[in-house]
């Protein structure tokens, strides 16, 4: 049985999530819709745009709000820990959103001790995935024939996994960036993903932090085992090409 204080963190979790995929919608929605007038050129592709080939015109059949799908490679990492996978995503022509879903796992399990007691331990080791949503805007400067530039972002990761060897599967997480929470009189924030990115006509590379506390025990006084720890601050590296649609068939 869970306890009232569980009750209570599951469903702001699972209010949180409701709100957060609800927030997603309505902005695309909203960016849809936004500047309708806007005509993009033939200079334009789907990943990357110049603001000087942007023209204001009659919205024709042919012009699309989604450009181009995705795929990219990314690895989630800080000094002890790394977890890897692959992402699938969708570029915008308007604003420079790119929305990403993905799933990462841990290629080398990680040595963990649980408490089964006082004083005991049992000995695990601990496979982990990440599959996550991702909405993302760019903020770019022209450099030649590319951009460079800061991105900010909101993000859903739902971390699972069980112990190698085991059936035993631990709980899991529900992570969100940003994320704000007074419980118990304390305050918890979470800031957003941020990052900075390069990207040409047909891909992205980009580097961003982000918190990620995967609630590993604390080392405990009264024993000599120590504890393997792992940071909450991590980097995200992602390679991503795109797929371009041609501006002659429509969406």
């Amino acid at each position: 049985m869970l306890s009232i204080k569980q009750h209570t963190k599951l469903k702001n979790q699972r209010r949180i999530l409701k709100s957060l995929l609800i927030s997603s919608f309505i902005l695309f929605s909203v960016i849809v819709k936004a500047d309708g007038n806007w005509s993009i050129s033939k200079h334009d592709t789907a990943c990357y745009h110049n603001p000087l080939f942007f023209s204001k015109a009659p919205l024709i059949d042919n012009e699309r709000f989604l450009k181009a799908v995705t795929l990219g490679l990314d690895a989630n990492f800080n000094r002890n820990d790394i977890l890897a996978g692959l992402s699938l995503g969708l570029q915008t022509t308007k604003r420079n959103f790119s929305l990403y879903a993905g799933y990462n796992i841990r290629p080398k399990a990680k040595t963990v001790y649980v408490e089964n007691g006082f004083n005991t331990f049992y000995k695990y080791n601990e496979g982990r995935s990440f599959a996550y949503i991702n909405l993302e805007k760019r903020f770019g400067y022209e450099v030649l024939f590319s951009q460079i530039g800061v991105l900010v972002g909101v993000k859903y990761t739902y971390s699972f996994g069980k112990y190698r060897g085991t059936n035993i599967s631990y709980d899991p997480l529900h992570i969100y960036m940003p994320f704000y929470l007074k419980e118990d009189g304390e305050k918890h924030f979470i800031p957003p993903v941020v990052g900075i990115f390069w990207m040409n006509p047909d891909a992205i590379f980009k580097i961003t932090y982000e918190y990620v506390d995967l609630q590993m025990p604390d080392q405990p006084e009264y024993t000599s085992v120590q504890f393997p720890s792992i940071s909450n601050h991590r980097i995200c590296v992602s390679f991503v090409y795109c797929f371009n649609f041609s501006l002659d068939v429509g969406f």
